[in-house]
């Protein structure tokens, strides 16, 4: 297992959890979307949870997502049988965005490993198969980097406000543009 004292390897970590985050912001944020909209209408926005001084109408990001989903798990998201199996990766997906948010130089293997499974089933949770698959791959390369770093690869720019990690850039980046758009239709 890679350890904090390898920085190459924390690094690579990291950016294969980054990739992760971005999915799952994806794969959750049409989740979210509908049953708030359910719940509370066009102006759900306003009932959304969100970090401290961020803005009230714009989209949400993954903190804001999985905030969302805590602060109403009672009310609204307890019902889902499926994510109710699934509520303790909320919480391991807290603190891999944490563990990035805050990064520090340090993030094991095994760190990586538990973040990226727990996003993997939260997103299997929520039906969001193709982000979920993505998030397995990202797995797989982790289990299988042994501590390498990841290999860096260029693309064209995003159209979404947030930028690309190096794992997603390669042979992600058809998927993460698609998933940028907003759009919801079938991928290929």
């Amino acid at each position: 297992m890679s350890t904090a004292r390898n920085p190459g390897a924390a690094l690579a970590a990291k950016q294969r959890v980054e990739g992760g985050l971005e999915a799952l912001r994806t794969g959750l944020g049409s989740y979210v979307t509908r049953h708030m909209t359910d719940r509370y209408g066009d102006d759900w926005r306003q009932h959304a949870s969100r970090a401290r001084g961020g803005e009230g109408r714009g989209d949400l990001d993954v903190y804001s997502l999985l905030k969302t989903l805590l602060d109403n798990w009672s009310e609204l998201f307890r019902y889902d049988d499926k994510l109710r199996k699934a509520r303790s990766f909320i919480s391991i997906a807290m603190d891999a965005r944490n563990a990035v948010a805050h990064f520090a130089g340090d993030m094991t293997e095994r760190q990586a490993l538990r973040f990226l499974d727990a996003m993997r089933e939260l997103l299997s949770a929520v039906c969001a198969q193709p982000q979920a698959r993505i998030v397995e791959d990202l797995y797989d390369e982790q289990r299988g980097a042994g501590g390498k770093p990841v290999a860096r690869t260029t693309a064209a720019p995003s159209r979404s406000r947030r930028t690309m990690s190096g794992t997603v850039r390669g042979k992600y980046a058809p998927l993460h543009d698609h998933l940028s758009t907003g759009v919801d239709s079938p991928w290929r």
